[in-house]
């Protein structure tokens, strides 16, 4: 029905300058083969090329929730998006306040093996690049996808100098169809707003997708949910539909309780040591989680919203042997976005800004895990030059893991109204002020860096109103209209226990 919806609103639409707008409609394609067809995974390239698309179209995403699929053109300001069809004669036009996100059928990879640090910025940004210099005034970042930018110091929060090329192995999701569950599943997942959705009232709903996972792996991704949380993320799985009875690996969070689980053929399900109690997950509805895996060492740890909770070892032989990921909602309407798996090289992020002496001074991270406060002078020539209370020091780059910078000069860039949101291929995001944009190139501006000019191929999608309050209440409490399980009758009491949602609808309770 939306498809039909938004076929209509672009027939309707009148292209100054190129007089009366025709779309011819193909006749419908014939009904697809039983089955799943599940897209191979796009894994990081060795050279500045397009990596083999898994789409052939650009992908352009509406507020209300209808999609569009073509070639992007243009888009900026004053004329908004401009847009493509094979069945269309003449261009689009649609202005920028109806869109919602354009999703590129072609991204670009960055090299592998070349020098490589991240800054991360106050505002939860990040950029990725080889460090040129630090100091006192900006870090200048060379990067492949916009020459040399200069990053103001007082919006910088860390920088991490060694982490090497990371490959990205997925990133998503961006259709239901890149993912497995099984066929005619009523009450499964579903895609919305670029989310896998499960709706409550049935457990044991599983969703996966084989993405080669590499034996050292990240695994993240922003989970919400009503009610109270139980859920699991399976990894290193082959088998999504029994996977209780297969040779893959299970972190489950039920309410404040988070277990690692082996899971076996004929075995079942157990314990691997101990579990972790995390009370702030009672006290909230959504949350990032993250998994760092070494299956040489049989390791895995846990990170939740950015801190590390408990790092697991498997005292027995490494119990996954597919190469997959997976999703399992046990009775309560949950939501999975913003996935990224990558390739890992080992290094545990801990929280090294949770030092008392964070707000008055720098900090500096050593790769064997020591840890020096004091004055951050500059980075130059590879060399840190850092002054504590006791001496003036220069650290050769490749010993620092970390540089957080403290957050008494911190400064935040203000929001502009034109704001997009950017993606990178690697996992890094990007909040910059739109000037223009083709296929080709993001001209745009940012208080953190001015003006400058990004391949647009370095983007995987891109994010408009970022700032849209109905939007971003929306995207926190959507639950209205999750689809309903199959034959079922839902009470779910919210997470504070201040309404429950009865057969779709929301009741306020008066305590």
């Amino acid at each position: 029905m939306k498809q039909l919806f938004v076929v209509a609103v672009v027939a309707a639409v009148a292209v100054a300058g190129h007089g009366a707008l025709t779309i011819e409609v193909a006749p419908p394609a014939p009904s697809p083969a039983p089955g799943i067809v599940v897209p191979p995974p796009v894994r990081g390239g060795s050279t500045n090329e397009p990596a083999a698309p898994v789409k052939t179209e650009d992908v352009l995403k509406f507020k209300n929730a209808d999609t569009l699929h073509g070639k992007l053109l243009s888009a900026n300001p004053d004329d908004g998006v401009r847009w493509s069809r094979e069945d269309a004669k003449g261009m689009i036009n649609f202005t920028l306040a109806n869109v919602s996100e354009v999703q590129f059928a072609n991204v670009m990879t960055p090299r592998a093996g070349g020098p490589r640090a991240v800054a991360r910025l106050t505002n939860g940004d990040s950029l990725s690049g080889e460090i040129v210099a630090l100091t006192k005034d900006a870090l200048k970042l060379q990067t492949w996808y916009a020459g040399e930018l200069a990053v103001k110091r007082p919006m910088i929060a860390s920088v991490e100098p060694g982490l090497g090329s990371v490959s990205v192995v997925y990133a998503g999701p961006t259709a239901l169809a890149e993912w497995q569950q099984r066929a005619g599943n009523r009450g499964g997942w579903t895609f919305k707003k670029g989310a896998l959705v499960a709706a409550g009232g049935s457990g044991g709903i599983a969703i996966g997708r084989d993405v080669k996972l590499p034996d050292m792996a990240s695994i993240e991704c922003d989970v919400a949910w009503m009610g109270y949380i139980n859920f699991y993320m399976l990894f290193y799985a082959e088998n999504f539909e029994n996977y209780y009875n297969s040779d893959c690996y299970a972190l489950q969070i039920s309410s404040g309780t988070v277990y690692l689980q082996r899971c076996q053929r004929n075995s079942g399900m157990n314990n691997v040591d101990q579990h972790v109690n995390v009370e702030s997950l009672q006290r909230k509805n959504k949350a990032r989680i993250a998994l760092k895996i070494n299956k040489q060492k049989k390791t895995v740890a846990l990170f939740i919203d950015g801190a590390l909770i408990k790092q697991w070892t498997d005292r027995t032989d490494f119990t996954g042997r597919g190469t997959g990921i997976g999703f399992v909602t046990q009775g309560q309407p949950t939501r999975v976005s913003n996935v990224l798996v990558t390739e890992w090289d080992g290094k545990l992020d801990l929280d090294a800004g949770s030092d008392s002496k964070a707000a008055e001074e720098d900090l500096v991270r050593l790769v064997n895990g020591d840890k020096l406060s004091g004055q951050l002078d500059s980075v130059v020539g590879g060399q840190v030059r850092f002054a504590t209370s006791y001496a003036k020091l220069e650290i050769p780059m490749e010993r620092v893991a970390e540089i957080v910078l403290a957050t008494k000069n911190a400064e935040k860039p203000r929001r502009h109204a034109n704001d997009l949101r950017a993606f990178f291929s690697d996992g890094n995001r990007l909040t910059i002020a739109l000037d223009k944009l083709s296929p080709e190139t993001l001209n745009g501006n940012s208080e953190c860096f001015g003006k400058a000019t990004f391949q647009r191929g370095a983007f995987q999608r891109l994010q408009f109103n970022i700032y849209d309050e109905a939007k971003e209440s929306e995207e926190d409490d959507d639950w209205g209209d999750t689809p309903m399980p199959a034959g079922g009758r839902r009470i779910i009491r919210g997470a504070l226990g201040g309404g429950i949602m009865i057969d779709g609808a929301i009741n306020v309770l008066q305590e």
